[in-house]
């Protein structure tokens, strides 16, 4: 796993922590995004809710753990409701 330099993760998490909620868009590579990643658990230690969406509905790939059940095809319906429920 590739080292993220501590400056950048911690001008991301003052960043993830003003935020009322986090939406990630999944695709293949998602999975393997150690940044992506990093801020995906960045969120879940902060508190903030998250929904992560497949870009691909046919083409899906690997949902990360830190997103498991948490996570919609893309549609306004479902990005709405979670923005609601914030």
């Amino acid at each position: 796993m590739k080292q993220i330099p501590i400056r950048w993760k911690t001008n991301c998490r003052s960043k993830i922590t003003g935020c009322d909620g986090l939406i990630v868009l999944l695709s293949k590579k998602t999975y393997n995004a150690d940044g992506a990643k990093w801020e995906m658990k960045c969120a879940a230690e902060e508190g903030i809710p998250s929904l992560g969406i497949h870009i691909h509905a046919d083409d899906k790939g690997a949902i990360p753990s830190e997103l498991e059940g948490k996570t919609i095809e893309w549609n306004w319906g479902g990005i709405s409701k979670f923005l609601n429920n914030l």
